[in-house]
């Protein structure tokens, strides 16, 4: 049991889930077709718009595009209760004409950049954006994605490059405040340091590319190994019929099927070793980014009263104090490893495992040290919504004196955050987070 639920656990972190999905749907819909969703019941309703409909040649390959949905929905769960929806995902015509008209549509506002503002403070820094492509040695895709490498000048001058997740920018907030352009890079050869970096990323020993070659190299071998003994097993029946006939054609019929089977099992064989490798197709820039800290001057007019630009920014200390005393709380407790996460920007800080390593939870941590409310960002309560029972917010009180524990499972269900939507963070108070944790834990600093 414990495998099954760690396997349904990490699916969720992993895979495209369905409420990113219908958010990016709904927002599409409205901010780039001004054509918003009906909701219904279950699911929703839409008029395929015209731009889309002028597409349906393009789409034709993938399906039909309707003129109009008057029932579909993001969730494979819902067609258990009403039969009659369509389901709306990746590869679907309807999904993937808004997906591609989206991007079309966004594709000079990404060519001219962007400002942003980061609620945790931090350097003034650019975010440069790659669209990689990875490819088998058949040249069939592995994976697609976007890429961010985070540039950043250093005390003494020099330029650092870091691999950061795509995810980064739901926490930041954009910046109206001028239409001037974004600075740029200040050396040309900068850009191309950055897509170093990301090339290093995808193709470096424990990079993503040879991670990919290794999982598809398990799984061809897997694949291998039920063909060579099935096709085996056929050329051994066709050689015992050869022994069998008496009259040449008949034997010659044997060995030219015996032929053919030897040429398929040959040809699928290279094509299963080429399986095994994955190589850079594409690794192009497509937008810059321009992120500095949230001004002081941030005030009232955008925010709310309880809510500053100091208010916002992390107490990097506090912060790490938490992480290091809910790891040790942690492996006192029944796990035998704790992995961090906290710059992988998936919503958690942590990850707990048993001795058999088996996921025992993913692990968001908060570090307090006075009795304002606690903030979680987007990222972190989008996690919390998708992962349910496997997430849990652990808040440390006191965090730098006399540490208490406060442990919420499911926080998505057991709280209810206010939030902030020119900042996107989600405010909780923390009388109810004392009210709703499993217990009150104390221990030294």
């Amino acid at each position: 049991m414990g495998i099954v639920k760690q396997y349904n656990a990490e699916a969720k972190v992993r895979r495209l889930v369905p409420e990113v999905l219908r958010d990016f749907f709904v927002e599409s819909a409205d901010i780039v077709f001004k054509q918003p969703l009906k909701p219904r019941k279950i699911g929703y309703s839409w008029k395929t718009p015209k731009s889309l409909l002028a597409m349906r040649g393009d789409l034709k390959n993938i399906g039909d595009l309707g003129k109009e949905y008057d029932a579909f929905t993001f969730y494979k769960e819902d067609l258990d209760d009403q039969a009659t929806l369509e389901w709306v995902t990746p590869g679907h015509p309807l999904y993937e004409g808004v997906r591609r008209q989206t991007m079309k549509t966004g594709e000079p506002h990404l060519a001219s950049g962007a400002r942003f503002y980061d609620p945790d403070g931090g350097p003034e820094r650019w975010i440069q954006v790659f669209k990689y492509k990875l490819v088998d040695g058949n040249g069939v895709p592995v994976d697609e994605q976007l890429l961010l490498v985070e540039i950043t000048k250093g005390d003494d001058d020099q330029f650092r490059y870091q691999i950061k997740p795509s995810t980064l920018f739901i926490d930041l907030v954009p910046n109206h405040s001028t239409k001037a352009s974004i600075p740029i890079l200040p050396k040309s050869i900068m850009l191309q340091k950055a897509q170093r970096c990301a090339d290093d990323h995808l193709s470096k020993p424990g990079g993503l590319g040879p991670t990919l070659a290794i999982e598809r190299k398990e799984k061809a071998d897997l694949v291998r190994e039920h063909i060579v003994t099935s096709l085996h097993a056929l050329i051994n029946k066709e050689y015992k019929k050869f022994e069998s006939y008496e009259r040449e054609q008949d034997k010659r019929l044997c060995l030219d099927r015996v032929h053919e089977l030897e040429g398929r099992l040959e040809k699928r064989e290279i094509e299963l070793l080429k399986q095994g490798e994955v190589v850079i197709a594409q690794n192009i820039p497509i937008a810059l980014a321009f992120v500095t800290p949230l001004p002081e001057s941030f005030t009232d007019k955008q925010l709310d009263s309880r809510t500053t630009a100091q208010r916002l920014k992390k107490n990097t200390e506090a912060e790490q104090a938490a992480v290091d005393f809910v790891i040790r709380w942690e492996l006192s407790h029944g796990a035998a490893k704790v992995e961090s996460k906290e710059s992988d920007g998936v919503g958690y800080d942590l990850e707990s495992y048993d001795k058999d390593d088996n996921l025992l939870r993913f692990i968001e941590v908060k570090g307090k040290t006075t009795d304002d409310d606690g903030i979680l960002t987007t990222n972190e309560w989008g996690a919390a919504e998708r992962l349910r029972e496997d997430y849990w917010l652990y808040v440390v009180e006191n965090v730098l004196s006399e540490p208490q524990l406060l442990r919420i499972q499911d926080p998505f269900l057991k709280i209810h955050p206010n939030p902030q939507v020119q900042v996107q963070r989600y405010f909780f108070k923390m009388d109810e987070i004392r009210q709703q944790s499993l217990s009150i834990t104390f221990g030294s600093k």
